[in-house]
């Protein structure tokens, strides 16, 4: 699997609601090349996020909601986890330093 090229755009975007509050999304869309016959599998994935920030200065949190279709793991070179699903939620905090 390792060793194929691959191309990947995505979309950003954000939008302050009000004060330090804020939503944003993401879409995202990759297109592997090489093989991908011994999978059975399409050679393309897309992902999306969407969510709900609040701004805190120097730390951000947000709550998002993320997905993606298309290409198993296996497909594009990266291990999965038996029972894992395709959607989650997902809350972070990040602080810039």
């Amino acid at each position: 699997n390792a060793g194929y090229p691959a191309w990947y755009a995505e979309l950003d975007g954000n939008h302050v609601l009000s004060g330090r509050w804020y939503v944003f999304a993401h879409a995202g869309y990759m297109r592997r090349s090489g093989d991908v016959a011994d999978y059975h599998a399409s050679r393309f994935r897309a992902d999306v996020r969407a969510g709900v920030g609040l701004n805190l200065a120097p730390c951000n949190i947000q709550l998002s909601w993320t997905t993606t279709r298309g290409a198993s793991d296996a497909v594009l070179g990266y291990p999965s986890a038996a029972g894992t699903t395709r959607n989650a939620w997902v809350l972070s905090l990040s602080y810039a330093w």
